[in-house]
């Protein structure tokens, strides 16, 4: 016997998009942080020993923006084609005396 899997997927498609939109300002911050250094490295102190310490940590950073950009879209891809999926397998019908049985609710009340 499978259990079933209940959730908002207003809240779940929020959560991702709060998820991507994350992982796209570490991206972009780690990109402005790469180009600082670059700037120093092009402008500060022309030391080798620096230059090619400065130049290791840029280098070090593009996999982990990378990374980060990859893990965003793919969240926000498995998020929609699960709510994708749910909607497609949703086969709820409702009962065919509900609508009897909510008249005759809204008639005591009225």
């Amino acid at each position: 016997m499978t259990k079933d899997i209940i959730y908002n997927e207003n809240e779940l498609s929020i959560a991702a998009n709060s998820i991507v939109t994350y992982a796209d300002f570490l991206t972009r911050c780690i990109a402005d942080y790469t180009s600082i250094l670059k700037d120093i490295q092009a402008k500060g102190i022309k030391d080798n020993m620096i230059t090619s310490k400065l130049s290791e940590l840029t280098s070090s950073l593009a996999p982990y923006a990378t990374a980060i950009y990859d893990d965003g879209k793919e969240i926000s891809s498995n998020v929609n084609k699960s709510i994708s999926d749910v909607a497609t397998a949703d086969n709820f019908q409702f009962p065919g005396d509900v609508t009897s049985t909510i008249a005759s609710l809204l008639a005591k009340f009225l």
